[in-house]
């Protein structure tokens, strides 16, 4: 027993230099550390070289408090340190922030230098991106993200676009953005690319908003049986609509009207089938299969949809040299501005002076002024194509909507 105490005693007697030398080398480092944090704060950081300056010093503060805790554990300093607590002017915590915080506006003041000697876009995107995250209202912070995400995808950096997104921390925001880069991914042709962004999209509403670009653009690519499988997943019957619609649209015009048609009676959603149907009638009018798209067009209950597919026959009559049939498919529009655009559709083919007089007629008649002026474009865009310029002018100059009158104006000139 008494040789077990004094092995104890000496090897207590032993550990106390050894401790109070920890001790002393841990405050030494200590006392570096607080000299170089307070040059630090001593040295306003005015350009580039400061900023880097500055950088230079927190890495070697935050390596002696570093050196501290692991060269030293058994230090008082290290204890204290290791635990968080603030001592005189350093944590930790309180050095990690600080790095953290120059190195940002290193990165940002790199940025800006770059952007300044080479203006590129992705030069701006990046001190952009800088100047946001600095912003401390996380509503505004993440509504640039969702911006800078969008310019990103608009040029096709879909991996920056996914990188910049994920920093986005309001949920519908970052689901908007991230529909936003799955529909940029399908319209660039990365279907598969598209379909994996919709999938780690949470909100249902962005969700389908990404899967119907993506089922558009399938279907715009002919990929019909992809599309299809794509629009039937979409929960949204609004959206699942629309792509149903545009599958029809794309079917029609491939002269596939029985599949198109059989694609229409999926759609359940308040008038789109009707849209559905005015496309098929507008395609099967292009296609010259006059007949068919009639009765199409007779299948559609909306008035003002189904006006607009007889437009579009009653053009594709008189360009078969139908004019007989395609005045009466005009005449029996109800409404006043859709038969004036028929009509003048009919006279530009025939360069009918007459028929031109009746559909001026027909377009004055037109009360809502926003309706007579697109209506009268129409008739100024179909004299100049039938060669009567000085017509056209004239009808244009009626128009008192600047907006309709430019685009008759620009019409006439195309011509």
């Amino acid at each position: 027993m008494l040789s077990r105490l004094l092995t104890f005693m000496v090897l207590l007697w032993l550990a106390i230099p050894a401790a109070a030398d920890s001790n002393t080398a841990a405050n030494r480092l200590f006392v570096s550390a607080v000299e170089s944090w307070n040059e630090v704060a001593a040295h306003e950081a005015e350009d580039l070289a400061g900023l880097e300056s500055r950088v230079a010093r927190l890495e070697d503060v935050q390596s002696r408090i570093a050196s501290i805790i692991e060269d030293y554990p058994g230090s008082d300093l290290a204890v204290r340190l290791i635990t968080g607590e603030q001592i005189g002017p350093l944590s930790t915590e309180i050095v990690r922030s600080a790095l953290n915080n120059a190195r940002t506006q290193l990165h940002d003041a790199e940025a800006e230098a770059e952007c300044l000697s080479n203006p590129r876009r992705t030069s701006v995107l990046a001190l952009a991106l800088g100047t946001t995250r600095r912003m401390e209202d996380g509503a505004d912070r993440a509504q640039r993200l969702a911006e800078i995400a969008g310019v990103q995808h608009d040029r096709d950096l879909f991996a920056e676009a996914l990188e910049t997104t994920r920093e986005i921390e309001d949920e519908y925001r970052r689901a908007f953005a991230l529909a936003g880069i799955a529909g940029a991914q399908a319209e660039a042709g990365q279907i598969e690319d598209a379909l994996e962004t919709a999938r780690g999209i949470d909100d249902e509403a962005s969700r389908a908003r990404a899967l119907l670009e993506i089922g558009w653009a399938q279907a715009e690519a002919g990929q019909i049986t992809e599309a299809l499988e794509t629009a039937r997943r979409i929960e949204g019957e609004a959206y699942r609509a629309v792509v149903l619609a545009r599958i029809a649209g794309v079917q029609a015009e491939a002269g596939q009207t029985a599949e198109a048609l059989e694609t229409v009676r999926e759609i359940e959603y308040d008038d789109q089938p009707d849209w559905a149907l005015r496309n098929i009638a507008w395609a099967q009018a292009e296609e010259g299969q006059i007949t068919e798209a009639l009765e199409t067009a007779r299948r559609i209950e909306t008035d003002s949809r189904r006006a607009w597919a007889l437009v579009y026959v009653a053009r594709a009559q008189a360009k078969a040299g139908q004019i007989a049939e395609a005045l009466e498919t005009a005449r029996r529009i109800e409404d006043e501005f859709n038969r004036a655009r028929a009509l003048a559709r009919i006279a530009g083919v025939q360069a009918d002076t007459a028929l031109f007089a009746e559909v001026l007629e027909t377009a004055n008649g037109i009360e809502d002024e926003s309706r007579r002026a697109f209506a009268l474009a129409d008739i100024a865009g179909a004299q100049a194509e039938a060669g009567q310029i000085e017509d056209a002018l004239e009808t244009a100059r009626r128009i008192e909507d600047d907006f309709h009158r430019a685009r008759a104006l620009v019409w006439i000139a195309d011509c």
